[in-house]
């Protein structure tokens, strides 16, 4: 989530101009960049069933090229018996941008 800039929806046949199989609508999300990220941040949450979420970023540019980082983890427990999981979810990403001059 802390990635997230915008989310754009745009309903209706006006979204045919992203693909022909978008004719009932569209979904755009947009990230930041990593110039607007810059830095490191950290997200963690729980709830009930053994739910934990976490999150991590990094960002940096250094000249002309642009890095950011991010992991992403979830699960949670089943709600018959606590100690088995029925949900693990681990995410990675990377993200590079080169500023042509």
């Amino acid at each position: 989530m802390p990635e997230i800039k915008r989310i754009e929806v745009q309903k209706g046949p006006a979204s045919v101009l992203y693909g022909f199989n978008a004719f009932d609508g569209m979904i755009n999300i947009i990230t930041k960049s990593p110039e607007e990220m810059k830095g490191a941040t950290a997200q963690f949450g729980g709830g009930a069933y053994g739910t934990i979420s976490s999150a991590a970023v990094y960002a940096n540019s250094y000249k002309n090229l642009a890095l950011r980082l991010s992991y992403g983890h979830d699960q949670t427990q089943q709600w018959r018996d606590g100690s088995e999981l029925t949900y693990r979810d681990n995410k990675f990403n990377v993200q590079t941008e080169y500023t042509l001059e």
